[in-house]
């Protein structure tokens, strides 16, 4: 057919760590320009174990089981009625929240447009860990203490929570959520979180409500020999909470790096405009060509929601300024991220 001699086919994998039990963050993208684009994003692990072996089963299955069906069906409907009046897309990215041997969580987001008013927001959340000593998908049941239902942790517990999200923003109160969005959940370092997409509790308008309930809002909800209970564990007996932010620094320019060059990635805390900032975290690793690919593991409890939080790259070669970031790049502190793409400029082509 002569529409495939348009159709572009990318693949890259970005390899954050040789680890055991790290992540490798793999994409496939295919577009056909100004009809549709299809991109989707997922980590594959290195050595897994335990829940990692079926996690990254699911990430990749859920990802590209929605992109290989949005392909399938927009290229039928443009067969049929031809070029559309506006490029249909899906993006689909893959986020963690925890990542550990007996827990695996996190959630794919996908945005798309296929021809409405507006483009569509939604998430599919994928929760993984070890129940009678195999690893299995997760839902909000198998978490819980015998005797507790889920409709009762989002009546006692998300409820109250959501309804005071909305009176922040002027709305109305619910008075339930509906039972089918109690597995709407990720795990995280402190708790549990129900992510609620536009039209779930409320008109879209609304967007999205991220629902936070810490281990201390479930204490007595949740089975003590549960498969969340190493990280419930861990926090009693004053372990850290530790969140991995990962991505990759890279520059556009036609450069090639020596051998030794270094990138310096840092988390810096800029929420003090008269003051310089302060270093949360920072790694020196070997810098590549084009790009490097990071992972940062950060105290959660260094990091408040109401204080600015910025990365910081810098690229240098036997300590002379080649390349620096000249665009702010927040930190996400929600206790979760996405791999990050940090561009860096040539420190004498700053503006």
């Amino acid at each position: 057919m002569r529409r495939s001699c348009f159709l572009f086919l990318f693949f890259a994998v970005v390899h954050v760590s040789f680890a055991q039990g790290s992540v490798q963050w793999k994409s496939s993208e295919q577009s056909r320009a100004d009809w549709w684009k299809a991109k989707a994003t997922y980590p594959v692990w290195n050595k897994p174990a335990g829940a990692q072996v079926l996690a990254s089963e699911h990430f990749k299955s859920d990802a590209l089981g929605r992109y290989n069906r949005f392909l399938s069906e927009t290229r039928e409907l443009m067969r049929d009625l031809g070029k559309p009046h506006g490029e249909h897309f899906v993006e689909i990215k893959s986020t963690l929240s925890v990542n550990t041997p007996q827990v695996v969580s996190g959630y794919l987001t996908h945005f798309e447009y296929t021809g409405g008013a507006h483009p569509n927001t939604f998430y599919q959340t994928i929760n993984v860990g070890i129940v009678n000593g195999k690893p299995a998908r997760l839902n909000l049941k198998s978490l819980l203490a015998q005797g507790v239902s889920p409709q009762q942790v989002l009546n006692e517990v998300a409820l109250p929570k959501l309804n005071t999200a909305k009176e922040k923003r002027g709305l109305e109160a619910v008075d339930r959520i509906d039972p089918k969005l109690a597995d709407s959940f990720i795990i995280t370092p402190q708790g549990i979180s129900w992510i609620f997409q536009p039209y779930a509790v409320g008109a879209y308008v609304e967007g999205t409500y991220i629902i936070k309930a810490t281990w201390n809002d479930l204490s007595g909800l949740l089975n003590p020999n549960g498969p969340a209970m190493s990280l419930m564990t861990n926090l009693s007996q004053g372990g850290v909470p530790m969140l991995t932010l990962t991505g990759e620094v890279f520059y556009l320019e036609r450069i090639a790096l020596p051998p030794n060059a270094k990138l310096l990635i840092q988390v810096v805390d800029a929420s003090r405009a008269d003051a310089p900032a302060i270093t949360i975290v920072e790694k020196t690793l070997s810098a590549k060509s084009g790009k490097t690919p990071f992972e940062l593991k950060v105290d959660a409890r260094k990091l408040e929601a109401r204080y600015r939080y910025l990365f910081q790259a810098r690229i240098t070669v036997d300590g002379q300024l080649w390349f620096i970031n000249d665009t702010a790049f927040p930190v996400p502190v929600e206790g979760w991220s996405e791999p990050q793409q940090i561009r860096v400029v040539r420190a004498n082509s700053r503006e």
